[in-house]
């Protein structure tokens, strides 16, 4: 677990070298201002986390079968998050050069993708 207080002892620079494992929510060995601005916003209840999530399948080339995406989320308190407050998108990878999605339910989203995939926003 992540605690703020070794967060607050870290940035003042007082803090054992034991804080940098806490304060490090990415694992990856380097405590960055990106790893500060995370564990704050989860304290202040502004992320929202995966806590399951299901896929029909996975769509082949050719096939007119929808794909149907269902996930939960959480607050930091562990509680049901609020739909109406959270955004949720999805990345998916398929040749988009050559096919277009068509979308059921959802939207296509203005984000980018780093790697030239779809990004739909949830319904």
């Amino acid at each position: 677990s992540f605690d703020v207080r070794a967060l607050v002892q870290y940035v003042a620079g007082s803090g054992p070298t034991v804080c940098t494992s806490q304060i490090d929510p990415t694992l990856d060995g380097v405590t960055t201002t990106q790893d500060a601005l995370y564990l704050l916003y989860a304290i202040a209840g502004k992320l929202r986390f995966l806590t399951s999530y299901s896929s029909n399948g996975t769509p082949m080339v050719g096939t007119t079968d929808p794909i149907t995406v269902s996930i939960s989320l959480t607050t930091h308190e562990n509680a049901a998050s609020d739909d109406s407050q959270t955004d949720v998108y999805f990345e998916i990878g398929m040749d988009s050069a050559t096919y277009a999605p068509v979308y059921l339910a959802g939207t296509d989203s203005p984000r980018e993708s780093t790697g030239g995939d779809w990004v739909a926003k949830a319904s």
